[in-house]
């Protein structure tokens, strides 16, 4: 019976933890997804050279979407629950699946917007040829900064040994010719 007890009173902390958590991240976003209130698209007019004011990173959908799999996570949890794991609790079960599953929404739709802003500005970066602007498959998402080729690094090393190269073909080149002009040596 202790067993049993020690059970349900585990599932009702847990319950108890996400409550809390939903409300924490409501109170964080203002009950929206991050994306939608603070990433920035692209305007609609920009000056010729001008890097867009938009947002260039992909943290906030990325946390948006950790924050979607989180929810639907819990709703899958209160799934599996039954109404007695609730009976103690300021919320029942229906009502946690129903805020479960509209906050997944929310965060869901969040992640869509808010990586179509960043992909629009990414875009517009590109186009404006400021070359400011990477490529968007040569951004980091986290940082919207633009990555470095590991070649770019060691450029100036791949330029001596290109030229190295270049200067022992030529002076191999330059013996084989050398010896090609010679006459033959006399016979005795």
């Amino acid at each position: 019976m202790a067993a049993v007890r020690w059970s349900d009173a585990r599932q009702g902390v847990c319950v108890r933890a996400m409550a809390v958590a939903l409300l924490a991240i409501a109170l964080v976003t203002g009950g929206s997804g991050c994306s939608i209130v603070f990433a920035k698209g692209p305007p609609e007019r920009i000056e010729p050279h001008e890097r867009p004011r938009c947002t260039h990173s992909y943290a906030l959908p990325v946390v948006d979407g950790i924050i979607a799999a989180l929810q639907v996570v819990r709703v899958l949890y209160a799934l599996s629950l039954h109404d007695e794991d609730y009976k103690n609790l300021p919320l029942n079960r229906q009502a946690d699946i129903g805020i479960g599953a509209g906050l997944a929404t929310l965060f869901i739709v969040s992640t869509a917007v808010g990586g179509s802003r960043v992909g629009d500005c990414l875009e517009l970066s590109e186009k404006v040829g400021t070359g400011r602007g990477p490529a968007p498959h040569s951004v980091n998402p986290f940082t919207g900064r633009p990555r470095q080729a590991p070649d770019d690094e060691d450029k100036p090393d791949v330029e001596r040994a290109r030229a190295a190269a270049a200067a022992a073909d030529a002076k191999a080149a330059g013996e084989a010719a050398g010896r090609s002009t010679k006459p033959p040596a006399p016979s005795p």
